[in-house]
């Protein structure tokens, strides 16, 4: 980004950062097909989620995209206790 900042004479303090993440409601212990990757997905409790968000925060991250799988009712709302869980520590994640 600081590259691509300096091609276009933009100052990076003008920007926010948003990233992509993958949130996966399985606890860390459960057996999957696959393996999941901590690297690439957020998954396991609603505590080390909300960890999870708050390293992107603390990294400068100013949105998260948050991909949820899977898209139902049941992750909705353990998802909304990682978000307040997440907001009790750092503040608001941008939701798209």
């Amino acid at each position: 980004m600081l590259a691509a900042c300096a091609d276009e004479a933009r100052d990076p303090a003008t920007l926010d950062l948003t990233v992509g993440v993958y949130v996966t409601h399985i606890a860390p212990d459960t057996p999957t097909k696959t393996s999941l990757n901590p690297d690439e997905i957020l998954f396991g409790s609603v505590a080390h989620v909300a960890a999870g968000l708050r390293g992107y925060a603390e990294r400068g991250v100013a949105h998260a995209i948050c991909q949820l799988d899977p898209m139902n009712a049941d992750t909705l709302r353990w998802f909304a206790e990682v978000l307040e869980q997440y907001r009790q520590t750092v503040g608001r994640v941008a939701l798209g």
